[in-house]
């Protein structure tokens, strides 16, 4: 069972202040049911970040798509054609979705169970050098150290005696 819930307005927008071009991608599969990521929803957020964006005087190009599927290859490529127009892609999408995109993007199908399995998510940068980033500079990335791992965050925040993997 897929259960989805939206994320609080204000922490939506929080994230999007920085960026430009924003695409919201929703997905007409199992968080249409959920109301958390259909069609609907899609245009609903859209609507409300334009208008805060606007009243605020914020300048935001902000659109819309709905794929059938955010877990299915043959969807995903509807949006090959011009997701480089953005700064920022908003997906509303369940989790299999979004690994679908992380295992796409890294290029090799096992991408999310081999992050999974070892602790570490996500990208977490160091800074190195001062500066400006903006959408389409080339970074270099270099490999450092890991601090901790999730499942050691997750054994740290459990309560006792809970059994965490």
């Amino acid at each position: 069972m897929i259960k989805a819930k939206p994320k609080p307005i204000g922490e939506i927008i929080n994230e999007l202040e920085k960026y430009e071009k924003v695409l919201i991608a929703g997905c007409n599969g199992c968080v249409t049911v959920c109301e958390a990521g259909g069609i609907k929803e899609v245009e609903l957020l859209a609507s409300a970040l334009r208008m805060y964006f606007t009243k605020e005087g914020a300048r935001k190009e902000i659109d819309e798509a709905s794929l059938t599927r955010q877990c299915d290859k043959e969807y995903i490529q509807e949006l090959q054609d011009r997701i480089d127009r953005y700064d920022v892609v908003l997906s509303l999408a369940c989790g299999a979705g979004v690994q679908f995109k992380f295992n796409a993007a890294l290029g090799f199908k096992q991408a999310a169970r081999l992050m999974v399995q070892s602790g570490y998510c996500g990208s977490y940068l160091a800074l190195v050098e001062p500066g400006t980033v903006c959408a389409g500079d080339a970074i270099e990335l270099l490999p450092g150290p890991r601090e901790v791992n999730l499942r050691e965050l997750f054994r740290a925040r459990a309560p006792s005696g809970t059994a965490v993997p």
